[in-house]
């Protein structure tokens, strides 16, 4: 079988860049394959508990982020109690009953809290031990690589 010039041309279009950055500054002008870098964050996750016991657990990539974001919010007519927890087992591959919980934050009827937590998690969830009238927000934010 003969590739003569057939690996020829591979190899041409293998040394030659696909796409060429352009200057955002430059008039103005974005490459498409080339958007400019708006913020080093994913979009914020959210669940939501309005009564007593653990909200979803929120699973993150643990592996590739340094830092998480977390703020808890509730409606301002409630009252509730609660603590945010977090884990470094994997949910993935650890059995539910061998997961060790860690509290990062707790409050008595506060309606916003936001806090920073240096360091890996593989997941984040509210536990609420409290609550009336009132629906707790969690709103997780991972910082990108």
């Amino acid at each position: 079988m003969d590739l003569g010039g057939d690996v020829d041309k591979l190899g041409a279009l293998l040394r030659t860049p696909q796409a060429t950055p352009v200057n955002n500054r430059e008039k103005g002008a974005i490459h498409p394959q080339h958007p400019p870098r708006v913020s080093s964050c994913r979009q914020p996750i959210r669940t939501s508990i309005s009564s007593v016991g653990v909200s979803r657990a929120v699973n993150l990539d643990w592996g590739a982020a340094p830092r998480v974001s977390f703020s808890v919010t509730g409606s301002s007519s409630g009252t509730f109690s609660y603590v945010v927890e977090g884990v470094i087992d994997d949910l993935q591959q650890v059995a539910s009953a061998n997961v060790a919980w860690t509290a990062l934050s707790s409050a008595t009827t506060a309606n916003s809290s936001l806090n920073l937590y240096q360091g890996p998690l593989a997941a984040i969830r509210l536990n609420v031990a409290a609550i009336s009238s009132a629906t707790l927000s969690l709103r997780v934010l991972q910082e990108m690589p």
